[in-house]
């Protein structure tokens, strides 16, 4: 009411542009903390990277937006590894070949980061029922050429997927878990899970992530024991859901070099 008044005026715009001024920068800066996410233009410089004190092991993380929820988890285990990690996953992005140049920059330019670091660890993980509908022969061809330029790739599987009504709007309309995937999307989301597994030799491992977010009967976790939303949204791990699968990803970097030397 003090506001609104007409003398008051000058003072409710210059609270309002102070309160601008202030809560913008700030959530830049939250959001970039707790999404760690490059930019197309991000990838041809190298990526973003989190140098190491010690030039020991390295890290790529790359991907699209399924890649990129795993950022800040990433950088954490990195730090507290003390590896150098670079993160080239692009949200909305399509790191895998396609025929034509346009639509397969972001394979280019990632491909090219991958070339030049040779990191120890490359950790790719991507919406693989929308990717791989688009022709699973260019996963194949994608793993095929990384595998040579890297000491470990890491393909991390794709997490259930939410029905629409999982959300907090629609619990407070009366929506209560369980909560389970839409039967087709089930079907598609696994076929690519399953096809993954194809690549599971050598220098290159598929990590199960979905297990830990259903049931056998197909209950979707949509919190956890604490109470906290394990899901973004629909398609895409929390922090806390994310956080739920750091000892796999801290294993998955770990594990090759926990070996003794020759």
């Amino acid at each position: 009411a003090f506001l609104n008044r007409r003398k008051s005026m000058p003072l409710a715009y210059a609270s309002m542009v102070c309160a601008i001024t202030l809560c913008v920068p700030l959530g830049i800066a939250v959001r970039k903390a707790n999404y760690v996410n490059a930019e197309p233009s991000d990838v041809i410089k190298g990526g973003l990277v989190f140098d190491s004190k010690k030039e020991t092991n390295s890290v790529i993380l790359m991907g699209d937006s399924n890649g990129s929820m795993y950022g800040k988890v990433m950088k954490e285990i990195c730090a507290s590894l003390d590896y150098k990690l670079s993160v080239i996953s692009v949200a909305a992005g399509d790191p895998l070949p396609a025929p034509d140049v346009a639509s397969g920059r972001l394979w280019l330019d990632s491909f090219a980061v991958v070339q030049r670091e040779k990191p120890d660890y490359l950790v790719l993980a991507c919406s693989w029922k929308a990717k791989l509908k688009g022709g699973k022969e260019r996963l194949a061809f994608a793993v095929e050429a990384l595998k040579p330029l890297v000491g470990h790739l890491i393909i991390l599987n794709q997490p259930p997927i939410l029905p629409g009504n999982a959300n907090r709007a629609s619990i407070r309309n009366g929506a209560r878990p369980p909560f389970y995937e839409d039967v087709e999307i089930r079907r598609l989301r696994m076929e690519s899970n399953d096809y993954l597994k194809r690549f599971n030799s050598g220098n290159c491992s598929v990590v199960d992530i979905a297990s830990h977010f259903q049931t056998t009967n197909g209950e979707v976790f949509f919190l956890d024991e604490k109470g906290r939303q394990l899901y973004h949204d629909t398609g895409h791990l929390s922090g806390f859901g994310a956080d739920l699968i750091r000892s796999d990803l801290m294993q998955a970097v770990w594990a090759k070099t926990s070996l003794p030397s020759d």
